[in-house]
């Protein structure tokens, strides 16, 4: 789960389900599957923690807040 954001179980979740690990979930790769993988965990998390911003979020997968934002809405997500 995100360090110091009480319990999010979403990643974990996400990772197990499609057989990869949290690094690689969380990693600069960016294969269909990672990917894929990657947004399911951002949606999960912005369901389980709708009080955690896009840069919380971003800082945790190594990415820009933008592109949470941007998972966010192509995944429907309120952003």
């Amino acid at each position: 789960g995100l360090p110091g954001h009480g319990v999010v179980r979403g990643d974990a979740e996400v990772a197990r389900e499609r057989g990869i690990s949290l690094a690689e979930m969380r990693g600069q790769r960016g294969t269909k599957e990672l990917i894929s993988a990657r947004w399911e965990a951002m949606k999960r998390i912005r369901a389980e923690r709708p009080d955690l911003n896009s840069a919380c979020i971003a800082r945790y997968f190594h990415r820009e807040g933008s592109t949470i934002r941007h998972a966010w809405r192509s995944l429907s997500v309120v952003a």
